[in-house]
């Protein structure tokens, strides 16, 4: 059943591709080559946007200290202190 299946799209392809004129036949094929690519493309562009989302590193808190200036670091750390005393005092 599958194998009848399939040849009768392959039959039903190779026809209309035997009775276009050759410069439609080439268009054709060019057109349906480039649909191709780009699908291909577009599937290797989402590939490689999950994989680099993947292999990421985490951010971690020594992290943001580290691209820091030594004065935003202090002024983070001055207003940690303030909220702290906030909520106990």
């Amino acid at each position: 059943m599958n194998l009848w299946l399939i040849s009768l799209v392959i039959i039903s392809l190779i026809i209309p591709l035997s009775a276009m004129p050759p410069r439609q036949k080439r268009y054709y094929l060019i057109t349906e080559h480039a649909e191709q690519v780009k699908k291909a493309a577009k599937e290797y562009r989402e590939y490689k946007e999950r994989e680099a989302k993947k292999n990421e590193k985490k951010r971690v808190k020594r992290d943001w200290f580290a691209t820091m200036s030594a004065q935003q670091v202090a002024d983070r750390l001055n207003l940690h202190d303030m909220t702290i005393k906030k909520r106990h005092h």
